[in-house]
């Protein structure tokens, strides 16, 4: 790729829609950097826009974006509510609040979680993770990677054979789609492979010219059926598939 890549993430869309923000800048920056990739998934830096999200790592060599989406959830049996239950929400919380987190929890445990279900509950799950391996920027300086609080942006920024690289990553709620734009300051600095990946129970991936999908039916056929779709846009360049 000659100058810059844009990868669009979405469930069940593709599209994009340019938007610009509106509003001031804010006199003094909200910000945490750091100078450094992150080595764990707990440095990693959110984006999201109440529905679809990502914790970007801003690795250099290979970035990871670990997806999610807010209805992709496990099924391991029939949720029933227990009678009552809500009466035990108050001395819940205000454990809660008391800091007594242990008794909390076998509290919520006895008073309002499934006893069909192993966890008491269904459970989350991740959307999958999105690698990106790049190439010939093995040998960087003047790192630093960012999470621009007042714009919801992550940042990570290098220099590379006396190039600057630009990665920048949002959600956007207008668009319903999760965007990452990668520039270099040159031509033909950008050089990279994409793909999505899933633990779990079999994915089932497609590439086409600029597109890989990938599916799965959760807890072997029982949870959410979801499908995440990865559009590549390249700015110059050229692209293959594989």
């Amino acid at each position: 790729m000659k100058r810059a890549l844009i990868l669009i993430i979405n469930v069940f869309l593709i599209s994009f829609i340019s938007t610009t923000a509106t509003g001031q800048e804010l006199k003094e920056e909200l910000k945490l950097w750091f100078k450094e990739p992150a080595a764990t998934w707990n440095e990693a830096l959110p984006v999201g826009n109440g529905r679809l999200g990502a914790m970007v790592f801003g690795g250099v060599e290979h970035e990871r974006l670990q997806l999610n989406e807010e209805s992709v959830w496990s099924k391991g049996g029939t949720l029933e509510d227990k009678e009552n239950g809500y009466k035990a929400i108050p001395e819940i919380r205000d454990l809660l609040f008391e800091g007594e987190y242990q008794k909390a929890q076998q509290l919520c445990k006895k008073e309002l979680m499934s006893e069909r279900l192993p966890s008491g509950t269904n459970t989350y799950q991740t959307l999958g993770n999105l690698n990106i391996q790049f190439e010939g920027v093995d040998n960087y300086s003047q790192y630093k990677r960012e999470l621009q609080l007042d714009s919801a942006l992550v940042k990570t920024t290098f220099n590379s054979n006396g190039t600057k690289h630009t990665r920048t990553v949002f959600s956007s709620a207008a668009d319903q789609v999760l965007v990452m734009m990668a520039k270099a300051g040159k031509p033909g600095q950008i050089t990279c492979t994409l793909d999505l990946s899933r633990p779990g129970e079999g994915e089932k991936i497609k590439v086409t010219d600029g597109l890989i999908t990938m599916k799965q039916h959760l807890s072997n056929g029982k949870g959410v059926k979801y499908e995440t779709r990865l559009r590549v846009i390249p700015h110059g360049g050229k692209m293959e598939a594989n």
